[in-house]
């Protein structure tokens, strides 16, 4: 199934496109040099920073903020264009993820395209959100609560513990007013101010990540408004048709979910593996991994109906998994190492 290149942006798992007008590109383009931070990475790594509105819902503000971006360039010669990741969270820096999955990344890509991600607002460095005062204030400290689903006082604590964070996060003047301005619309228009920087303006979309049970009942309980919230139309017909993946047994994002994305995007093709687990890496499989390498290498997309199989068995996947089918896919395993050390 051939469709029109190029390829810039990687939807996994689903995700929403948004048409938003656009604000004027506060930077003329991103200078990558070394990374000042530490990344254990398989390949090198260059960071750059990009300048972009701090309020898009305000056209008279000229306030700005600074998004860090790490890339790591094509492998194979000059690089086709650009794949932009957002591993989702919420609220979590993916810098360090990109750069800790380089290798296995550039695999399952095709190793002709530069990689970028970058730290989204509200995390990392970049407006930092926070809700308290002391260590425990971000999203790794959100209260938690041992068991499961099946154990009525640990998901009623859970639920209550959630809540006395959402009020935290909510007292807090400057949660308030940080929190305004975080949301999936400022995440969609962050990624749109980098496309025409690169001159790839293909439109954005954004990937679901992992949402644990804490997050869930947080979410649900929410207090603050972002200042804009994108609000449909919801079937969009997208420049490039769009490939969206689910593994059959997915404990975060149900498979009717991915389905339900896929019906949204006119042209989209869903890509089903016959997996465990939440997201592509964590149930190993050739088929997918080749089917990914022709979007983008080729621009072609999946049969619709595609079923594939897994290379291991639930149960006997480890840390190395991965690393046994990289040479089937034309790539060595590489060790991680810090970036200091990179020439």
């Amino acid at each position: 199934m051939l469709v029109h290149p190029p390829f810039h942006l990687l939807i996994l798992i689903g995700g929403t496109t948004a048409a938003l007008s656009p604000l004027p590109v506060r930077s003329e383009g991103v200078e990558w040099g070394p990374c000042s931070d530490v990344f254990l990475s398989p390949m090198p790594i260059e960071c750059g920073n990009l300048t972009v509105p701090l309020d898009y819902a305000n056209s008279s503000s000229s306030e700005t903020i600074n998004l860090e971006l790490l890339k790591v360039k094509a492998l194979n010669g000059p690089s086709k264009g650009s794949i932009l990741f957002n591993f989702g969270g919420p609220g979590v820096g993916t810098r360090i993820s990109l750069a800790e999955r380089a290798n296995l990344l550039q695999a399952v890509t095709g190793g002709n395209h530069d990689l970028i991600s970058w730290d989204p607002r509200g995390t990392v460095n970049t407006t930092t959100f926070k809700c308290g005062t002391g260590a425990f204030e971000g999203y790794e400290y959100i209260p938690g609560t041992p068991g499961n689903s099946s154990d009525r006082r640990a998901t009623g604590h859970q639920w209550a513990s959630a809540t006395a964070w959402a009020n935290t996060c909510y007292l807090n003047p400057e949660s308030r007013e940080t929190g305004s301005r975080i949301g999936t619309a400022y995440t969609v228009r962050d990624s749109d101010e980098f496309l025409p920087v690169v001159d790839r303006v293909v439109g954005s979309s954004r990937s679901i990540g992992h949402y644990g049970v804490a997050v869930q009942m947080l979410c649900a309980q929410w207090r603050i408004e972002a200042r804009e919230t994108y609000k449909g139309d919801f079937k969009v017909n997208t420049k490039n048709p769009l490939l969206i993946f689910s593994n059959t047994l997915d404990p975060a994002t149900p498979l009717r979910s991915a389905l339900n994305v896929s019906e949204t995007f006119e042209g989209s093709v869903f890509l089903q593996s016959e997996g465990l687990g939440h997201g592509w890496r964590t149930h190993p499989s050739l088929c997918v991994a080749k089917a990914f390498q022709k979007y983008f290498d080729e621009s072609v997309l999946p049969e619709p109906g595609t079923k594939c199989k897994t290379d291991f068995a639930a149960f006997d996947v480890t840390n190395t998994s991965w690393d046994e089918l990289l040479p089937q896919l034309g790539f060595e395993p590489v060790t991680r190492r810090s970036n200091q050390l990179y020439d």
